[in-house]
């Protein structure tokens, strides 16, 4: 249900701080979506910021609607909030 809903960051947040009340392989598989999670947000990071670059150095304005970019403005991070090529 934590992948179906993209909420990954969010439950592992939440959770990280009971861990130790929660079955070993429940977390364990937590822990390895929220990490997997994280890669691609950096991946992603990395692919925005280059492109970003790419168009200002052609004088090309750009807003990011959606995504990582949503994520920065929504809670301050881009890992947060999970793109849909994050699952």
């Amino acid at each position: 249900m934590v992948k179906w809903h993209r909420v990954t960051p969010q439950v592992y947040q939440a959770l990280v701080k009971v861990k130790d009340e929660l079955p070993d392989s429940f977390f364990g598989q937590l822990e390895w979506m929220n990490r997997r999670s994280r890669l691609a947000h950096l991946t992603m990071s990395s692919w925005l910021a280059k492109t970003s670059q790419s168009l200002k150095a052609q004088g090309i304005e750009f807003i990011s609607l959606k995504g990582i970019g949503l994520s920065k403005q929504l809670y301050g991070e881009s890992g947060y909030r999970q793109s849909g090529q994050s699952h």
